[in-house]
């Protein structure tokens, strides 16, 4: 080709925009070890190219490419710097990686932004304004809005099906955000990628577009891809060849910014309408990924819910007490690297998903210790002295409850805790048995308490009077705590509880109630009977579980088209039955009712329970799983009118959807009632005759896109054999549900302390967020130093006035409309707090 990568022709009508790209899966069919160091071959090999062929140019995302160089290959690191600086090397995406599109929480896709959008605008000077989405399964319909709130103005994508038919058109987000988006029609048989041998075929298919579509520019997505590679010799050769005998056409190698900024001038000049608009979600594709590898799905779900909480209790900590918050960077790098769109979906082999579970796993524990540093510091400033005792007898050991919400809670929390130091003798025996102990439990004032004894976590010393554990009601304002303390008093008569409406004491074997709900198990039962108000909310049927046949591989059926039948799995293998039920807890302020089913070779626990006055069923779940291609679902026979809590907002969408991606809750419209579902765990739903199904687990084969039957290839493992934990709630109508559901999620923190005279009251408040129907998504220190970061959504139908206390300072946010996502910049100057509007990116 000589010295030059750049064809020239006569001014032409039509250009055909080249855009040489290698994608790059950091952990696939391979670990993150091989994955990375594939991304740094690719930029030596491409770099190579370009220093022989001087136009070539080049497109790449993911900042964690770009960092791993940077420590690696400092050298290749500053070439691909003097490139970006020419023009020829184009920074786009703007994440950190190439997350999944669905599946994480809304702020951690801001997250990706942000740490994406800092790192790569301090390292090149330029913040991405194009989203490069080229291997994601679908796109939440919320994204919009927070693509647009980064700064970013464009967007690449490739699958799944385009929602307009048309290359180009303009994605509307449903708060405002608007992005220009290109995606090859369905039927044209361009991807991101291609293989060695097809660049021919690949131009004449843009040639034949370029007719036919009314716009002048088209881009042609080059490269080999999935382990590296990008373009090569043989692709370059072969365009400039097609490109001699096609002089009707321009054909240059071009950049994505370039690109876009041509098809915005082609809107510019052909008018707006020649591009169509679309409102909603682009999905749904490879189905099976919604609820591929549960276990990991599930501490990744809990990892993320424990560094925002922590993060946020220790930003509003260090605003009101001036300590130091704990840094989470590197907690928060594991969430966004475990987001990749073939980690979090399920998709890679078995040693390397066993591998991000490990790295999950030692996150979460390193947050645990900073949520446990937090609340040593609180408690340390806090008077946590507890009441004086005769001499020789063992004091009462105070505990530091504290909500980590930025809007107040009324809950139910559990006090475990040795006694004395050695077990004591005069409650010994039967009184032990029986846990007849006189208990005292104290508030913040001093004041006794009423309590429920519930059973220890362990079952050994049974006849010995030692730990005890203790269920009592606290209300917390936001980000409030409250000292309690428990301790062994003899002679002490605990107080009664009010009377609680309707609160039944479980009326006979296999039933608990309260003003609300009433649950009946009979064992040999397919389900468990779930009365609202006196109306089985899910009718005859009752809460049940199935065994699904679902033979198709990680992805679910790689080709949906061609396998309708992939998309709503409905072929039964086997109802559960209801094989056992006993009442646990039968309290003035909790019931408690424990049932098994079973299955083939599985088994599932769930104990359910009651509170007092409370509008929802709670549950925890304790699976053991041991099928093969086959998913377990959890039918709910109420109402098949759904609206899902989504990345980046709410969706409602339509009965016979098949198999949709959903958050952290569900609200569903039934003839019996409205109601709502919310997990600490799930993702994969659909509605349709009449119920809403919720998949706990699937057992397909690790990386595989085969159909296979349970008895097909015995020797290759199948995912998520073992045990599973998670936890539910199914609320009625007056219980708000999103409050409900981050509550689960993010419930209250309850940590001993020591007994110290500390200048705090005992119970209080750092601040919170007005009013509390707003979400706070994240407060966090500033990514410059400069003060407190502050983001929040209005889910609400109306505009919100919102205002954020933090100790005695009030900061006014201003009004959030709808649907609107905001960040803020808090500072205080002269003793005077004040609040800017910012990018995502905190400019």
């Amino acid at each position: 080709m000589g010295d030059s990568a750049r064809i020239s022709n006569k001014p032409p009508v039509k250009t055909i925009h080249l855009i040489p790209n290698a994608h790059v899966d950091p952990v696939w069919l391979w670990d993150s070890r091989e994955g990375l160091t594939a991304g740094l071959a690719t930029c030596r090999a491409v770099i190579a190219l370009m220093e022989e062929f001087h136009d070539l140019t080049f497109v790449r995302g993911e900042s964690l490419i770009y960092r791993q160089l940077e420590r690696e290959d400092p050298a290749t690191f500053k070439k691909i710097q003097q490139l970006v600086k020419a023009g020829r090397w184009d920074v786009v995406g703007g994440t950190f990686l190439q997350p999944d599109t669905n599946l994480p929480a809304t702020e951690t896709f801001c997250r990706q932004l942000l740490e994406g959008g800092t790192y790569l605008h301090a390292r090149f000077g330029r913040r991405p304004q194009v989203v490069w989405a080229a291997d994601s399964f679908g796109h939440s319909a919320g994204l919009c809005d927070l693509y647009a709130a980064a700064g970013m103005k464009y967007m690449a994508i490739t699958r799944p099906g385009n929602p307009t038919g048309r290359p180009a058109w303009w994605w509307r987000g449903p708060a405002g955000g608007k992005l220009l988006v290109y995606q090859y029609p369905q039927g044209i048989y361009g991807t991101y990628q291609n293989e060695r041998h097809d660049m021919i075929v690949r131009l004449e298919e843009t040639l034949a577009l370029l007719k036919t579509d009314p716009c002048a520019h088209h881009p042609l997505f080059f490269g080999l891809g999935n382990h590296g590679g990008g373009p090569t010799r043989r692709h370059i050769r072969e365009i400039l060849a097609w490109a001699k005998t096609h002089p009707e056409v321009r054909v240059e190698f071009s950049t994505f910014h370039r690109f876009f900024g041509e098809l915005e001038k082609e809107a510019a000049r052909l008018g707006p309408e020649v591009f169509p608009s679309y409102t909603g979600e682009i999905n749904a594709c490879f189905r099976g990924c919604y609820a591929s590898a549960a276990n990991l799905k599930t501490t990744y779900r809990r990892l993320e819910n424990e560094v925002a909480a922590t993060e946020a209790a220790g930003a509003a900590l260090s605003a009101v007490l001036g300590t130091t918050p704990p840094s989470l960077k590197s907690e928060w790098e594991t969430v966004l690297f475990n987001s990749f769109h073939d980690i979090l979906p399920g998709s890679a082999i078995e040693r390397a998903l066993h591998e991000q579970l490990d790295s999950l796993a030692g996150a979460r524990h390193t947050t645990r210790a900073a949520r446990q540093h937090l609340l040593t510091t609180l408690s340390a400033a806090v008077d946590t002295t507890v009441a004086k005792v005769p001499d020789d007898h063992p004091e009462a050991v105070p505990f530091l409850v504290f909500n980590p919400l930025p809007r107040p809670v009324t809950t139910l929390v559990e006090l475990e805790t040795c006694l004395d130091h050695r077990p004591i003798p005069a409650w010994s025996g039967s009184h032990a048995r029986t846990r007849e102990m006189p208990l005292r439990v104290l508030d913040a004032k001093g004041t006794p308490l009423p309590w429920q004894g519930i059973a220890e976590e362990h079952r050994c010393f049974q006849s010995y009077a030692w730990r005890r554990r203790v269920l009592v009601p606290v209300t917390l304002p936001a980000w409030g705590w409250q000292v309690l303390q428990l301790g062994w008093v003899p002679g002490t008569t605990p107080p009664k509880p009010a009377p609680a409406a309707g609160f039944a004491r479980s009326p006979r074997r296999g039933v608990i109630a309260n003003d609300h709900w009433s649950l009946t198990a009979r064992p040999g039962a397919r389900g468990l009977s779930i009365a609202r108000e006196g109306v089985k909310l899910f009718g005859t049927a009752g809460l049940q579980l199935a065994t699904i046949e679902d033979p198709w591989g990680a992805w679910g059926a790689m080709d949906e088209a061609a396998a309708p039948e992939s998309l709503d799995l409905k072929t039964v293998r086997e109802f559960w039955t209801l094989t056992d039920a006993h009442v646990l807890e039968s309290g003035p302020f909790r019931a408690s009712l424990w049932v098994k089913f079973a299955a083939g070779r599985s088994t599932a626990e769930i104990t359910f329970t009651l509170q007092a006055g409370r509008d929802a069923v709670d549950a925890s779940v304790r699976l053991s799983w041991n099928e093969r291609a086959a998913r377990l679902k959890l039918l709910l026979p109420g109402g098949d009118r759904a609206r899902y809590s989504i990345l980046g907002g709410e969706l409602a969408r339509p009965a016979g959807s098949g198999e949709v991606p959903g958050g952290r809750w569900v609200e569903i419209d039934g003839p019996r009632g409205a109601w709502g579902f919310a997990s600490d765990a799930l993702y994969a739903f659909n509605a349709g005759a009449g119920r809403l199904e919720a998949t706990l687990c699937r057992s397909a084969r690790f990386a595989c896109d085969e159909t296979l039957g349970a008895d097909d290839v015995p020797h290759i493992p199948a995912m998520d054999q073992g045990v599973h934990t998670l936890s539910f709630l199914i609320s009625g109508a007056t219980l708000p549900l999103a409050p409900a559901a981050e509550c689960l999620e993010r419930p209250v923190w309850v940590q001993q302390a020591l007994s110290s005279p500390g200048a705090r009251p005992r119970a209080g408040t750092l601040g919170g967020l007005e009013p509390s129907t707003l979400e706070m998504l994240a407060f966090k220190k500033a990514e410059n130093g400069r003060g407190f970061i502050l983001r929040i959504r209005n889910p609400g139908a109306k505009t919100a006035k919102a205002t954020l206390k933090l100790g005695v300072e009030k900061f006014v946010l201003g009004p959030l409309k709808a649907g609107e996502l905001a960040t803020f910049r808090l500072t205080t100057n002269q003793g005077k707090p004040s609040a800017h509007s910012v990018s995502l990116l905190e400019v």
